[in-house]
């Protein structure tokens, strides 16, 4: 242990907050959505989320955010993972959760092009980004 320092002044961090959320529903299906070509990332498959805006409380983004791109209404939202990284210019943590949903009508934003409902195996086989994988593996535990 270090010895107590009265003048540690502490070293601010700025890095973009987003949200991953495996939406699930009473099938035990997960929804992944595809990525539209005005997306980065284009036709690859993708959970609903995105950056979390500022004084928003993360658990709200995830609600909004499957709301804005999918139009269902989530609930039941839980934590599940917490990752950082970088990627090009910015460092970013991503917070990865699960929600329920009743609803079985998607109504896709301009982000996404095309959805399935899948099981988790078939979701683990479809090429998701690692970050996606990780939230997979924390909703599986």
């Amino acid at each position: 242990m270090s010895d107590y320092d009265p003048n540690y002044i502490p070293i601010y961090s700025q890095f973009l907050l987003s949200v991953k959320t495996i939406v699930y529903n009473d099938n035990d299906e997960i929804l992944l959505l595809r990525r539209s070509e005005k997306s980065s990332r284009p036709h690859g498959w993708d959970f609903p989320g995105g950056g979390v805006d500022s004084g928003e409380n993360p658990s709200d983004s995830v609600e909004r955010e499957a709301f804005e791109e999918t139009g269902v209404t989530v609930d039941n939202v839980q934590i599940l993972s917490t990752q950082h990284g970088h990627h090009k210019e910015y460092e970013y943590v991503m917070l990865g959760y699960a929600a329920h949903t009743i609803d079985s009508v998607i109504t896709l934003s301009w982000e996404h092009e095309d959805y399935k409902w899948m099981s988790i195996t078939k979701a683990e086989s479809v090429g998701l980004p690692e970050t996606h994988l990780l939230i997979l593996d924390a909703y599986k535990a």
